[in-house]
């Protein structure tokens, strides 16, 4: 043997032979090298062809896709180093509109595929089944049409399939009971017809099983018993029918049951509650169910959210239980509050009797609680206070009475309805509802004044108060700028109609009918909507559209007042020897912005006052502000340019006039808030701007900026710091409380003294 060796050599030498190696490697690296390059072309053209089927790219998004672009530049596209294959496409929600190319199927390295959320139409490409390698496919939200490719079946990875919101028909595909790794699976939203197939129940280690909102008809297969890892189940809003399905008995896990707006029919197990301890979800309603909710419904803790409503169910409401809709006839049981997860709440439609249980305020993450057309009586417990995050709350028609005050300490609610009920006494304070969006208590004995504070509630859309004991005046609710409804019809409310309600552009209907409102309806908004405003049985009201056939309005001559005095006559600001403090000031501020924000902007053409000083600003005995002396008035129609000029000399009182005005500048809106500034600066301080103070570059601007903010009682009048009626001799220190200072700040910065 060792001779057979030794006489045996190699023909080349050990060099020759790594030669030949190298040799031999280079070759097949070229070979594979080849192949890639194959490959990456195969991919390149398939996005491309998609890319050509794309109709309308609003984002730009497949700009840079082109035969130039490597695919680590292409958006939305990730590939794989090693292979140099594209391994994800996520295009979703970039709003592209076209249809989805055949050549995808090209793409054997994909793993992740998301088109959902765009304006895709045409079918889904059979060319799918190609791609072996595949696990999550989302085509949700698009317009994608005809059926579900039976060959998705040879997608053998898939782990989720989303087709959901689509206009798919046809059946569920036997076929796709071959997906033994499926987790997820969505078809919700479609026209898919037929029945559920048998083999979905091969789809061992499914979780999520979802196909509601189609025309899907029978019974649920026994098979589903083999979804051993189930925790959501949805076939709710199709025509499915039979038993209420055993099979899902025995899943454990499972969380969420929806079946409502079918044909089911039978009873639920007695054990329910116990065989599903999981259970959070658990909807039923609309169907035919029959016999008695099984108390064992308590033991399932984790409960957030129960709906049985328009069944055939019968006998007493468990003693766990919390959301009804069937043919229940008594009341709801203490034990209602141990639901401490219990999320959503319908007690609706039934009959109902008894009071309210205070063991609701336990049901710290309730959000929804409907309990509207039902027979409660008693009052509202104050329990309810606590709730943290309830957002819609219902018990309208109803039998209730009392006050309302726990409800308006809600403040997370978003709507509430306490219609049709026996309420009464005063409306609370609004101040807790700042989120509040819609608003009714018609139909309730509600008396009293209508709280201002309801003007703060700034995002409230609707509000229905008719048909209470309201009284008084029309509450500010200018800020209301997302106004749409407002019903305040019924009551014994008085005064006018506020003008404001015609700028709020979002409001499309208006009652006011049968109240005591009296003066002009303007002509804009939607007072110009006959359809959108009812204004009868308010015999003093005027004006208005033509269609509304209210009388025209009376041209009123002026009352001669008796007692007035010029503004300007009460130049230390007392009145009878008597100091106008604060409130008072600001009382008669406030009258004359109003009065100049009338002339500028509610007259039919604005008109400029030119000379607003003191001495044109008349004060009754109650001390209400009038400006007179139109002297100088001017009409200002609204193709008036602002920079023309008068050769006519200054008009108005110097001091009060605007600088421009001494430049020759016409008369204008800016003019007069000018003026009105020096005027509120004077009623504060107590001087004029032609005080012997203001030398040289000293004047009464600059006097007030210099005091502001922490010499605010230095500069201001004295006499201002009086308490309310103290006489001038019986006057003591002057005082300024904090809540007046802030006030004073605020007001004086308005005039942006710099």
């Amino acid at each position: 043997m060792e001779a057979y060796i030794t006489s045996f050599r190699p023909p080349f030498s050990t060099s020759m032979f790594v030669v030949i190696l190298v040799l031999l490697n280079l070759l097949f690296l070229q070979h594979i090298d080849a192949a890639s390059v194959l490959e990456n072309e195969t991919d390149k053209l398939a996005l491309l062809a998609l890319k050509s089927q794309i109709t309308n790219d609003p984002e730009g998004i497949l700009a840079s896709w082109n035969s130039s672009s490597h695919f680590c530049r292409l958006m939305g596209v990730i590939f794989c180093r090693k292979h140099q294959r594209v391994t994800s496409l996520d295009l979703r929600g970039k709003k592209l509109a076209g249809i989805i190319a055949p050549s995808i199927g090209n793409l054997s390295f994909l793993y992740d595929f998301d088109l959902s959320d765009n304006f895709l139409l045409g079918g889904i490409p059979s060319e799918f089944g190609s791609l072996r390698r595949v696990q999550n496919l989302n085509m949700s939200f698009n317009f994608l049409e005809g059926e579900v490719p039976a060959n998705l079946s040879r997608c053998l990875n898939l782990v989720s399939l989303s087709l959901r919101q689509n206009v798919l028909i046809g059946i569920i595909p036997p076929e796709i009971g071959s997906l033994s790794k499926l987790v997820r699976l969505n078809l919700r939203r479609n026209n898919i017809t037929g029945t559920i197939p048998g083999s979905i129940g091969n789809l061992t280690s499914l979780q999520r099983f979802d196909v509601s909102y189609n025309k899907l008809k029978g019974g649920i297969p026994n098979t589903i018993s083999q979804f051993v890892n189930l925790n959501t189940f949805v076939v709710s809003v199709n025509n499915l029918s039979g038993e209420f399905p055993s099979q899902l008995y025995n899943l454990t896990s499972l969380e969420i049951i929806i079946l409502t707006y079918n044909k089911f029919n039978g009873n639920i197990r007695t054990s329910f509650g116990l065989d599903l301890p999981n259970l959070k979800i658990f909807y039923i309603g609309y169907n035919f169910f029959t016999g008695q909710i099984p108390d064992s419904l308590f033991n399932a803790s984790a409960l957030e959210g129960i709906d049985v409503i328009q069944n055939n169910f019968t006998g007493k409401v468990p003693l766990s239980f919390g959301t009804f809709g069937n043919n229940f006839v008594d009341g709801i049981p203490d034990s209602i509050g141990m639901l401490s997860e219990l999320v959503t709440a319908y007690f609706h439609d039934n009959q109902l009797t008894g009071e309210i249980s205070s063991s609701f305020g336990n049901m710290s993450q309730l959000e929804s609680l409907f309990m509207f057309n039902h027979h409660f009586t008693g009052t509202i417990p104050a329990s309810l206070a606590t709730f943290k995050q309830l957002l819609f709350l219902y018990v309208d028609k109803n039998k209730l009475r009392g006050n309302i005050q726990p409800l308006m300490e809600i403040t997370s609610l978003l709507s509430f309805d306490l219609a049709s009920n026996t309420f009464t006494g005063f409306l609370p304070s609004f101040e807790n509802l700042s989120r509040l969006l819609d608003f009714r208590v018609s139909h309730n004995k509600f008396s009293g004044e209508i709280p201002r504070s309801i003007g703060k509630c700034l995002a409230l859309e609707n509000i229905w108060m008719q048909n209470n004991s309201f009284q008084g005046s029309i509450p500010y609710l200018k800020d209301l700028t997302a106004l749409k409804q407002f019903d305040l019809s019924s009551y014994n409310l008085s005064g006018e109609i506020p003008r404001y309600l015609a700028n709020i552009s979002s409001l499309f209907a208006l009652n006011l009918s049968f109240n005591n409102l009296e003066g002009e309806l303007p002509l804009e908004g939607v007072f110009a909507n006959l359809g959108a405003v009812d204004i009868i049985g308010n015999s003093k009201v005027c004006g208005g559209i033509l269609d509304l056939n209210l009388p025209q309005c009376r041209v009123q001559e002026p009352q001669k007042a008796q007692n007035f005095s010029q503004l300007g006559e009460v130049a230390t600001f007392r009145r009878n020897n008597v100091c106008l403090n604060i409130l008072q000031r600001l009382n008669i501020v406030i009258d004359v912005a109003s009065a100049l924000f009338y002339l500028h902007h509610q007259c039919q053409t604005p008109v400029v006052h030119s000379d607003l000083n003191p001495q044109n600003v008349l004060l009754d005995d109650d001390l209400t502000p009038y400006v007179g002396d139109f002297g100088l008035a001017r009409l200002l129609p609204m193709e008036a340019i602002s920079q023309e000029f008068s050769s006519l000399g200054i008009k108005g009182t110097i001091g009060y006039a605007a600088p421009e005005y001494g430049m020759g500048s016409q008369e204008s809106i800016q003019g007069d808030v000018y003026s009105f500034g020096i005027l509120l600066l004077e009623i504060f301080t107590g001087r004029r701007p032609t005080d012997g103070l203001f030398q040289e570059n000293m004047n009464l601007h600059l006097f007030v900026k210099m005091g502001l903010p922490e010499q605010l009682v230095e500069i201001l009048d004295k006499s201002s710091l009086r308490e309310e009626n103290q006489r001038v001799e019986e006057a003591g220190p002057s005082t300024l409380r904090s809540e007046q200072t802030a006030c004073l700040i605020s007001i004086l910065n308005l005039l942006k003294l710099d």
